[in-house]
């Protein structure tokens, strides 16, 4: 028998999702470490209360079971061989909270009444925030509807899975019926305001499937319904498909890119890959930039493919497990349920999130692994007992609030720390961000972006201490693949004269190959060697450094480097002699010195913290450079490195020039 639900329970679904959909969640909101702290304790709170049926929180059964227990040696192996093991800690450690999301909603909505109650909660919520991304949309002008989210991939990906369950409350009529209507059209324009590739993709390989399922219902009023709603998304994406024939679609270019680089990884550590959550902080070692593809300095802390960077970060072995985990409960669905077209419903949703995962579905965005939750508790609501009655037995209850105290206890301190993080960032006074710091390294001392932050703030004051520059160094080693840290490790290693800092430097030019300052600051201090290569890189990624005060002790270096220019293959002729007319038109003017500061982690596809740390950008210093004046005007040259016709083989592992293909 359901147990007794009290007036608040049938809408505690709803209300979670509304939090982690429009704050805790989210893309960027979700970075800040008082919306982390309160997202994850509204979880615990939820599970440790409502989650009562551990050990098989999602109804899979004996076999079930056998694969989730094999899958947890799985991750449990690919975290202790990881090399960036702290990558995935907060995830693993939220796991079993999240694996006790479906029981806690079945238990929620274990009445008809329950339900009732609870997807009109969900309809209102859902129809509040497709209002909510129309009215961001209009009010920032941006492209695409994106927010709350933070990313119209993202936002599509919510829609397509709360959708149908949203669209439920229309059996009932009524109220019910206009919030169902209200909800579906605020959602159907807000999925067309996202113009994603991927939601038509998926919204046709859902309809697919039901016409697979069940012929006869498309000749249905709702089967007509579903048709017309896939033809109303699929029909905009028309030209765009055209162009990716064309081999004429950038982003698609780049996600190739992506694809190889995960490819790649994966192929260099098949069975247990790089560790849970490690492919923000190693992709780039694998990434092969492409110019005129993929922007300079850019972080890539997604594969973009979900089942593909499953099996990168926890090898082959774990993405098998996985999708057996998906078949077993596909296959106990077959059974008749209390309520079978909420089944359907969620079913669809949950359908269409794997359709969205082939495309990229960044689970660090707890939004949506909290969606595909709640989904599968509303199959399990539907049909499954054990999951909604009263009486379960004790050390059932006792090992949910256990599960969700321990977590708490390990979450908390990260939360804390974040918060600390936050505290700096916002913080006027130098004392006042280093003292933040400290405590966030104190409270998360594994978090590589805390102790590079509080290396390089300390290093203001003390630019030339040699033990700050190799703390720098050992923050960017603990990150591995993340070019940013390199630099500034190597910045500082220079300014204290460390020999490792050419090496530093070097790494950093090899994950971030068209970027400039790398190459350019391995020139410092050297007259000889591979000088004028670095210096010859540094130009094609940026040619307005012709204008570097720099030069003007070094003219024969800067010679050599426009020489070797003028003579590489692989870059567009007219390029090429818009450089040498800069560098002739250039080098014999002087004039006064504009101070270019070089700064990280902006707002923008360079933000290192947010990426690839999911932590607020916190713009760094990492350079001044003087440029003359009237140098800078005599320069017509635009970067080689976004020309199309630039060949990428150029930007080889050395830093210095490579032959084209």
């Amino acid at each position: 028998m359901p147990h007794r639900l009290t007036w608040l329970e049938p809408h505690l679904p709803a209300a979670l999702v509304l939090l982690f959909s429009g704050w805790s969640g989210t893309f960027a909101v979700g970075a800040r470490g008082e919306w982390a702290l309160a997202g994850h304790l509204a979880l615990l709170l939820f599970v440790g209360a409502y989650g009562r049926a551990w050990p098989d929180p999602l109804g899979l059964g004996r076999r079930g079971g056998v694969l989730l227990a094999a899958l947890a040696v799985t991750l449990a192996a690919s975290y202790l061989t990881s090399p960036v093991p702290r990558a995935g800690w907060l995830g693993l450690i939220l796991l079993p909270a999240f694996l006790l999301v479906p029981a806690a909603v079945a238990r929620c909505w274990s009445s008809a009444e329950a339900r009732r109650l609870g997807l009109l909660s969900l309809a209102a919520v859902f129809a509040g925030v497709a209002g909510w991304s129309l009215v961001a949309w209009w009010r920032y002008e941006t492209a695409d509807a994106a927010l709350p989210l933070g990313h119209h991939n993202l936002l599509a990906s919510w829609l397509l899975a709360l959708g149908p369950l949203a669209a439920l409350p229309w059996r009932d009529g009524g109220a019910g019926r206009a919030l169902a209507a209200l909800a579906s059209t605020l959602g159907l324009v807000a999925l067309l305001g996202t113009g994603s590739l991927g939601a038509a993709v998926a919204v046709g390989l859902v309809a697919a499937l039901a016409a697979l399922c069940s012929l006869a219902a498309l000749h249905s009023r709702k089967g007509r319904v579903v048709l017309a709603v896939a033809a109303l998304v699929l029909l905009p994406q028309v030209p765009r498909a055209w162009r990716i024939l064309q081999g004429a679609d950038t982003s698609v270019a780049a996600r190739i890119g992506y694809l190889e680089a995960g490819w790649r990884g994966l192929l260099e550590r098949p069975v247990f890959g790089w560790g849970p959550g490690s492919a923000s902080w190693t992709l780039g070692e694998h990434l092969r930039p492409v110019p005129g593809v993929h922007p300079p300095d850019q972080v890539v802390a997604d594969v973009h493919c979900l089942p593909l960077q499953i099996a990168y970060e926890i090898g082959w072995s774990g993405l098998l497990l996985i999708c057996g985990l998906a078949w077993v409960f596909v296959l106990r669905r077959r059974s008749e349920a209390e309520d079978s077209g909420a089944r359907r419903a969620a079913l669809a949703g949950l359908a269409a999130l794997a359709s969205m995962s082939l495309f990229g579905l960044p689970l660090a965005v707890t939004a949506l692994p909290l969606t595909a939750m709640i989904c599968i508790g509303a199959v399990l609501a539907v049909e499954s007992p054990q999951h909604s009655a009263g009486g379960r037995p004790a050390p059932v209850i006792i090992a949910s609030a256990v599960i969700a105290a321990g977590t708490a206890l390990l979450v908390l301190p990260l939360d804390l720390a974040n918060l600390a993080y936050g505290r700096a960032v916002d913080a006027d006074a130098h004392d006042d961000r280093l003292h933040h710091l400290r405590r966030a390294v104190d409270l998360d001392p594994d978090f590589p972006l805390y102790r590079a932050r509080l290396a390089w703030l300390e290093g203001e004051s003390r630019p030339a201490d040699a033990v700050l520059a190799r703390r720098a160094r050992q923050a960017a080693r603990d990150a591995r693949g993340l070019a940013s840290l390199w630099l500034v490790a190597g910045l500082r290693g220079q300014e204290a004269g460390e020999p490792w800092s050419r090496e530093a430097l070097t790494r950093a030019c090899r994950l971030s190959p068209l970027g400039a300052v790398a190459p350019f600051q391995l020139t410092a201090g050297v007259d000889d060697g591979p000088a004028s290569r670095w210096a010859a890189r540094a130009l094609l990624a940026e040619p307005l450094l012709l204008a570097a005060v720099d030069w003007d002790d070094r003219a024969a270096m800067l010679g050599a480097a426009v020489a070797e220019l003028k003579r590489l293959e692989g870059v567009d002729a007219a390029w090429r002699d818009a450089l040498e007319r800069s560098y002739l038109n250039s080098r014999d003017l002087g004039g006064p010195a504009r101070g270019l500061v070089l700064e990280m982690d902006g707002d923008g596809p360079t933000s290192v913290s947010l990426f690839a740390f999911r932590r607020r950008p916190w713009p760094a210093y990492l350079a001044r450079l003087d440029l003359a004046a009237d140098r800078l005007a005599a320069i017509e040259a635009a970067p080689a490195t976004r020309l199309a016709t630039t060949d990428g083989a150029i930007f080889d592992g050395t830093c210095g020039l490579g032959g084209p293909r």
